[in-house]
C-alpha cells in the first residue's frame, strides 16, 4: 500500500450507504460483512456482492441473485449493447452471472499477517467460473423476448425460455443448467 494511502478504516463515512453523486451506483453495508454495490444506469444494471435471496429493482429490472459457493457473493449484470429498455422497438442485452472463479492451480501464499498473494503463481487453464443462478426481470412484455446462453466464444447455445411476472414482464431464470455465465437476451 502506497505511504500517502488512506485505509478504509479512515475514510470518512456518513452511514452504512454510499452513493455517488448521481445516485447511479450504491455501496450498501448496512447488512454487517454483507455489502452490496448495485449500478443502475439507463444501459447498465449490477448487483456485485452478498446479494443471495434478496430482489434489487433497478430502474425497471429487478435482480435476485441465487446463493453461492461464497455465502451468496456474486456479480450478477445485465447490460443493454443495442437500443433501448425503455423505447418500442428491438433491443440486445447481456446478461452475466458469475461467483468463485480461479485458474486452475492457483499458488496461494499465506504472508503471516492476515494477507493473502497469488505473487506470480496465477495457475494455468482452465478458468473455473462458478454459475451463479438468478431471477431477471425486466420492463419488457415476455412474449417479445427471447433469450439464448452463450457459449466461450460468445456465440447462441441453448435457448433458455421466458417466463412472464404477474404484469406480463419477461422473466429469466438463469443458472448452472446452461453451464454458462453469460447469456443474450433480444426483444422484438
Amino acid at each position: 500500500m502506497p505511504g500517502d494511502a488512506v485505509r478504509p478504516a479512515e475514510v470518512p463515512s456518513p452511514g452504512d450507504r454510499i452513493a455517488s453523486d448521481t445516485g447511479e451506483l450504491l455501496w450498501d453495508v448496512s447488512a454487517g460483512g454483507r455489502g452490496i454495490v448495485t449500478v443502475d444506469t439507463p444501459r447498465s444494471k449490477a448487483v456485485i456482492g452478498f446479494g443471495a435471496g434478496r430482489r434489487f429493482d433497478l430502474g425497471g429490472v429487478a435482480i435476485e441473485p441465487g446463493n453461492t459457493r461464497q455465502a451468496g457473493f456474486s456479480a450478477v449484470t445485465v447490460t443493454v449493447m443495442e437500443g433501448d429498455l425503455a423505447a418500442p422497438g428491438g433491443c440486445r442485452v447481456l446478461v452475466t452471472a458469475a461467483g468463485f472463479f480461479q485458474n486452475a492451480s492457483w499458488g496461494w501464499e499465506e504472508l503471516g499477517d492476515e494477507r493473502v498473494t497469488l505473487r506470480r503463481n496465477w495457475g494455468e487453464p482452465p478458468t473455473l467460473v462458478e454459475v451463479v443462478a438468478a431471477r431477471i426481470v425486466l420492463p419488457l412484455p415476455a412474449e417479445d423476448v427471447h433469450a439464448w446462453a452463450l457459449d466461450e466464444r460468445g456465440q447462441r447455445g441453448e435457448e433458455v425460455p421466458v417466463g412472464a411476472d404477474d404484469a406480463g414482464r419477461a422473466v429469466l431464470l438463469i443458472g448452472p443448467p446452461y453451464r454458462t455465465f453469460w447469456y443474450e437476451v433480444a426483444v422484438r
